[in-house]
Order: C-alpha cells, then structure tokens, then sequence
C-alpha cells in the first residue's frame, strides 16, 4: 500500500466517490482479499465455509428486499413490486438456508456446538417463537 495513503480516510473517500457498480465491485474485490487472508490462519475447509458463512446477496439486492419489505408492511406494493420481493424473497431464503447449512458444517469440522461457533463468529443465536 502507498505510503501517501491513510486507510480509514483516504480510502473511504474514495469509495464514497465510486458509482455503485465500482462499489459493488470494489467491496467484493475487499471480500475476496480478506476471505484470502483468512483462509491462510484456518484449518482446511473452514474457509470455503466462512466464504458461504459471510457472501449473500449484494448490498443493493439488501437494500432492495428491505425496501420493499417495508412497503409490503405499510400495504402499499404495486403487483410488479409484490412480483419483484416475491423473486428477492427466494434469493434471501436460498442465501440464509446454504449459510445455515455452512453453518453446521463449519461445527461439524470444528467439532464444536452450533451455539458455541455462533458466538466465536459473533453472529446471535436465532430467536424463538
């Protein structure tokens, strides 16, 4: 890294100038590069399971399906908009059951509880009811 760069400023500055699609990219170029360094202090496997743990969607897709989640609670959706988080729904859904499920690999590879890996990746145990 050049020496004339102070991370936390220079670089946020910069990313707050990009368009959303070099944004988008950008973040997932920093995704990749910190899965990278990851997967160097990890056991074998557990980082193609931290890489499914922390991907999902894009933060646009988020943005989206939140969007439009709070209109569809305020009863205000167009039928193209209720198609749309119907679509956006099943992406979510299928993310959050493959990282559910990389999950309990990741305990099993760990040997650990569900619950304890939870808290090691600082991620809430699910609520019930």
């Amino acid at each position: 890294m050049p020496a004339a760069l102070d991370p936390p400023a220079d670089l946020l500055e910069a990313a707050v100038a990009l368009d959303p699609d070099r944004f988008d990219r950008l973040v997932a170029g920093l995704l990749r590069v910190r899965a990278e360094r990851v997967a160097g202090t990890v056991r074998g496997g557990e980082a193609a399971l931290l890489a499914r743990i922390n991907g999902g969607p894009s933060p646009d897709v988020w943005s989206e399906y939140h969007r439009l989640r709070d209109r569809h609670r305020r009863q205000v959706l167009t039928p193209a908009e209720y198609a749309e988080l119907t679509r956006l729904t099943d992406t979510v859904e299928l993310y959050q059951a493959d990282r559910t499920a990389a999950l309990v690999e990741l305990a099993a590879v760990r040997g650990e509880p569900l619950d304890q890996v939870l808290r090691a990746l600082g991620i809430p145990w699910p609520a019930s009811g």
